[in-house]
């Protein structure tokens, strides 16, 4: 007849340790990771200050006046240079989205819509939606 364990339910010596270590480690490196996702997400989030935001809706407000985009390209793309050249913020990124959007637009507007143009204009917008989701 075996001699009884001395090892109780809650001791990790034994066979069991090395599996229950692992274990943790595993989890450990698992919780260690989403929390530098998490970070990194956070300190990339282009949008994590109320001056950003507040930004965005005045670039969303510039770009919703002036005539309609579809039935008047070039004129709403003339309409857009100065309103957005007056946008001031702090966030360097969103400001250089900004100044591109207006001069694509202007470049627009001066080479009457040209293919090369429409393609700044839309590389332009693309590169302020990294900062202000959906406002164009």
């Amino acid at each position: 007849m075996p001699k009884p364990s001395r090892i109780g339910p809650g001791d990790n010596r034994g066979t069991g340790s090395s599996s229950h270590q692992r274990r943790w480690n595993t989890i450990f490196i698992g919780l260690l990771a989403v929390i530098v996702v998490l970070i990194a997400l956070w300190l990339a989030h282009p949008n994590a200050d109320g001056t950003s935001s507040s930004t965005c809706h005045k670039v969303a407000a510039t770009l919703a006046e002036g005539p309609n985009p579809v039935a008047n390209p070039l004129g709403y793309a003339k309409a857009q240079v100065r309103p957005l050249e007056g946008i001031a913020t702090s966030n360097a990124g969103l400001r250089d989205a900004i100044e591109q959007l207006s001069a694509a637009y202007e470049r627009y507007f001066s080479h009457g819509g040209a293919r090369f143009a429409q393609r700044e204009v839309r590389d332009a917008t693309m590169s302020l939606h990294q900062y202000c989701p959906g406002v164009t």
